[in-house]
């Protein structure tokens, strides 16, 4: 049966949602088979489900559709349903394991490490982003580009070593403030010195020294004369004032 998601009155549309939620399978499931057990081939994934329910809710805001399927009361039924149903499937065990990235092994943290040296800017500039992604960004795009000179915070701790923090929070994909917001960003991620030739901490002050002075922005261009050069060492500046745009950074 079609549905039209124009002009549906939200009582039939939570009906239609419960009948959903609760039935709703895989079709290819020979393919799926091939690359987990069968029983687990059977029932999509929890965040599946759940990224459906999104969609669907993102698509009744995009037509103009004054309702929320997430949190409305009219919707409570169909959510309990969908949360009886991932349940139900975690307690029979057709509930996958979710699949993360593997860490990066220590062989290969060495190889990043080599590779982004301090001795050219666009390595530099490289390893800075690449140190500020490791000790302080969750996930996504949207952080490096918020950061200005002022952002950073050098302290001590109570055993005199020194650490850099950021000193505002950001605007991130799961953290975006206003009334609704309600996980607090960790403001205790520190990026501490650890007196070898690889320091983040020395990285990134040589990476300050290095930016005109008249920058407000971290992340900057590269001075095309550093740039250039066999021997940027030649060039006090290696970054303009000039930020850099925020699509680059992906």
């Amino acid at each position: 049966m079609l549905l039209d998601l124009h002009t549906i009155a939200a009582p039939l549309l939570n009906e239609n949602l419960c009948k959903f939620y609760a039935e709703a399978q895989p079709k290819n499931l020979s393919n799926r088979s091939k690359t987990m057990p069968q029983e687990h081939a059977a029932e999509y994934h929890k965040n599946s489900m759940k990224n459906v329910r999104a969609a669907i809710n993102r698509h009744l805001k995009d037509i103009g559709r004054e309702i929320d399927i997430v949190k409305d009361i009219e919707f409570k039924s169909s959510n309990t349903m969908l949360s009886s149903k991932l349940k139900f499937n975690l307690k029979q065990g057709l509930s996958r394991a979710t699949q993360h990235h593997p860490t990066i092994s220590n062989e290969d943290l060495l190889k990043i490490n080599t590779y982004l040296s301090n001795d050219n800017p666009v390595a530099l500039r490289f390893r800075i982003w690449y140190f500020l992604a490791i000790h302080f960004v969750s996930r996504g795009c949207e952080f490096h580009h918020q950061l200005s000179i002022r952002s950073l915070k050098f302290e001590k701790d109570e055993n005199g070593i020194e650490y850099v923090t950021i000193s505002h929070e950001t605007h991130q994909k799961n953290h975006q403030g206003g009334l609704e917001e309600t996980n607090e960003e960790a403001n205790d991620k520190r990026m501490y010195a650890t007196g070898t030739p690889s320091c983040p901490v020395q990285s990134l002050k040589l990476f300050l020294s290095k930016t005109d002075p008249n920058a407000l922005s971290l992340f900057n261009e590269c001075n095309k004369g550093a740039l250039h050069d066999e021997n940027p060492m030649n060039h006090d500046i290696w970054y303009s004032n000039k930020p850099v745009k925020p699509k680059k950074f992906t």
